[in-house]
């Protein structure tokens, strides 16, 4: 026994050389390791709060932004409205490559199966979550993600004049509620006078505006009810005597805008109902946005106008529900529903100043916009 055990464990001369090696080498290595942390320890840097990853998907970039929900529909929503929402740019281009290739959202649980889109996120902006198709319904092959809820069969292209098209005109083209009453809205104060100024309507994608281009027919007759009608001249036929006197445009009645030559009936009611719906003028200029004035009469009317001290009716922002804020030419219900939001995530607002933290609102919204609203 002994000799066998012998036999089994004799090394040869290399053999034990090679043990010796590698035991001494197993003995050094972790030595040299510690050994060197020991005398060039890394430097640690202590992370504070501020230097955390911003939280909600929300890129560095985006930091000091403060991000307002509102409803939207994750099938037709652009980038920019899923970074608005607080997602990163990352994830807004996967969902719309994700649409690219033909998916579509149909309930909104689907949502938060999008890849990057965590927990938190998906409760945050769940209620806003809008999607138009019931349960039951297949959406026409034929009609893009892009375009409104109407049924297929609804939907018409034919010449339409955006200055005049009705409610129901532009809903058959294709355009979702939302848009439509944004055009309306924007009729209320303004008019269209190219077709490119079309594609400026807010929620109006590159998609549909370019289906419906060809279409656009802007009648330059259509920017005044007036235009098929005489021009206000007077003649020895007409019972109409047209004033020269000064007119006070925050006072003055319809039947005192009507005696201003170039003015008339419709063009009066419509600058004090504007005027009424504002709360009231702070400038002359503001004569000019009245649809339907053309600049050349607003400019022959310009030396009768004046503006005595005012006091415009102004809109509380901590109190003015979403309705009435709506209501203003100068809001649409997208615009008041985000001043209601930020109210209810932040609190009631310290000063109009606050509205700047909004970031879908621009400086020159907000400078006009300042006119109208209050803080108590």
């Amino acid at each position: 026994m002994k000799n066998y055990l012998k036999d089994y464990f004799q090394y040869t001369k290399s053999e034990r050389n090679g043990f010796i090696t590698l035991t001494v080498l197993c003995v050094l290595v972790p030595l040299v390791f510690f050994g060197y942390e020991y005398f060039n320890p890394s430097e640690i840097v202590p992370i504070t709060i501020e230097e955390l990853p911003p939280a909600n998907n929300i890129p560095s970039a985006y930091d000091n932004i403060v991000v307002i929900p509102f409803d939207f529909n994750p099938n037709q929503a652009s980038v920019d409205d899923f970074i608005k929402l607080g997602l990163s740019p990352k994830i807004a281009k996967r969902i719309l490559k994700y649409r690219e290739k033909g998916g579509s959202f149909r309930k909104k649980e689907d949502f938060k199966k999008v890849y990057g889109i965590s927990d938190a996120d998906y409760k945050r902006l769940e209620p806003y979550i809008q999607l138009p198709y019931q349960k039951g319904y297949q959406k026409p092959n034929d009609i893009p993600t892009s375009y409104s809820n109407v049924p297929k069969k609804e939907i018409e292209l034919f010449l339409f004049d955006p200055n005049t098209a009705t409610k129901e005109e532009l809903q058959r083209l294709g355009l979702s509620n939302r848009v439509v009453s944004t055009i309306l809205n924007f009729r209320a104060k303004g008019h269209f006078r190219k077709p490119d100024d079309f594609k400026k309507i807010f929620g109006l994608t590159e998609t549909n505006f370019l289906r419906l281009k060809p279409y656009i027919n802007i009648v330059k007759e259509a920017k005044t009810e007036q235009s098929s009608k005489p021009v206000f001249k007077k003649d020895t036929t007409s019972t109409i005597v047209y004033t020269k006197e000064k007119i006070d445009i925050n006072i003055a009645a319809r039947e005192e805008w009507e005696l201003i030559s170039g003015i008339g009936k419709v063009l009066s009611k419509r600058i004090v109902d504007y005027r009424e719906a504002l709360g009231g003028f702070h400038s002359i200029e503001q004569i000019r946005t009245v649809y339907g004035l053309e600049d050349s009469i607003f400019q022959k009317i310009t030396p009768q106008l004046v503006m005595s001290p005012f006091e415009i009716k102004k809109l509380n922002i901590n109190t003015a529900t979403r309705k009435e804020l709506s209501k203003h030419p100068l809001l649409n219900s997208r615009q008041a529903q985000i001043i209601v939001n930020y109210r209810e995530n932040h609190g009631n607002y310290k000063s109009t100043d606050d509205l700047k933290n909004i970031r879908a609102f621009d400086a020159d919204f907000l400078r006009e916009l300042a006119f109208y609203v209050k803080v108590e």
